[in-house]
């Protein structure tokens, strides 16, 4: 996603600052925010199970994915709640602290859905 948007960047053809709400329903592609919405019920189907989290393993890298997506649509949407969230689930993650992983999880679930509501109607 970022080099999407970098490659548009150097296009012209988004500007580097917020897009307007019409200009973030073309940059974020509903089949883009389904991937990052099957990403996220993985991970939270994961820590509901109890699955630890091992360097390297799939879910650490669905972890990297997913967080470095939230971060670009949290800017794309101006939403300081993703945002703020994204950065407490990926410190979370950086310090190994289950409870708060799962706390900013919850929150970024609930922002995140929104967000896939009002992008794509469903």
């Amino acid at each position: 996603m970022k080099k999407i948007l970098g490659l548009l960047l150097l296009a012209g053809l988004i500007s580097p600052a917020f897009p307007t709400q019409a200009e973030s329903a073309d940059i974020l592609a509903c089949d883009d925010l389904a991937i990052i919405a099957d990403d996220l019920a993985y991970i939270s189907d994961s820590m509901a199970e109890g699955v630890p989290i091992e360097e390297g393993d799939e879910l650490d890298a669905a972890l990297v994915d997913v967080v470095d997506a939230l971060y670009e649509v949290a800017e794309i949407e101006e939403n300081e709640v993703l945002y703020d969230a994204t950065l407490d689930l990926d410190d979370a993650w950086v310090n190994m602290d289950r409870e708060a992983f799962v706390d900013a999880l919850d929150i970024v679930v609930d922002e995140f859905d929104l967000i896939y509501v009002y992008e794509c109607g469903e």
